[in-house]
């Protein structure tokens, strides 16, 4: 089994600490390092060139969503998964549109963060594992995914 790289992203050291904890007891995910800022987010991600980003959106010095940008732009395989506590539509367009390859929402089992289905499709690079994902999670009247665009659901 392909170890998965991470790196964690959120403004919030709780938060940081409670992800660090539950996937550092799987043992095919290692955590690169934490950011607390999108800017530290885009300097740790070109450093360390993490297969997948756990990303916030509501960050100082630079939004998740253009922090999402920005990596993919230095490391164009790297994953990234927000995980938010907005589930409001224009929130969800922003990542996704930003290069985001999931939309999770802060309210989502620690199950379903670690589960196959998302991590090993981020490993994989399958982004259909990835959109699939989005798709089952992305909350009632947010337009979905298909094949990569926002369509009206």
């Amino acid at each position: 089994m392909t170890n998965i790289t991470v790196l964690l992203v959120d403004d919030h050291t709780i938060v940081r600490q409670g992800l660090k904890a539950l996937l550092n007891s799987e043992k095919n995910i290692t955590i690169l390092g934490e950011a607390q800022t999108g800017r530290e987010a885009v300097e740790l991600a070109a450093q360390h060139r993490p297969m997948v980003v756990i990303m916030d959106l509501a960050m100082p010095r630079l939004n998740g969503a253009e922090a999402t940008r920005q990596i993919l732009k230095t490391t164009p395989s790297t994953k990234v998964i927000v995980l938010s506590t907005y589930g409001d539509d224009e929130h969800v367009q922003q990542a996704l549109a930003a290069g985001a390859a999931a939309y999770l929402l802060k309210q989502t089992a620690a199950e379903d963060v670690i589960e196959e289905r998302l991590l090993a499709g981020s490993e994989r690079g399958d982004a259909e594992a990835s959109l699939r994902f989005t798709q089952q999670n992305v909350p009632a009247g947010i337009p979905k995914l298909e094949t990569g665009l926002l369509v009206a659901g």
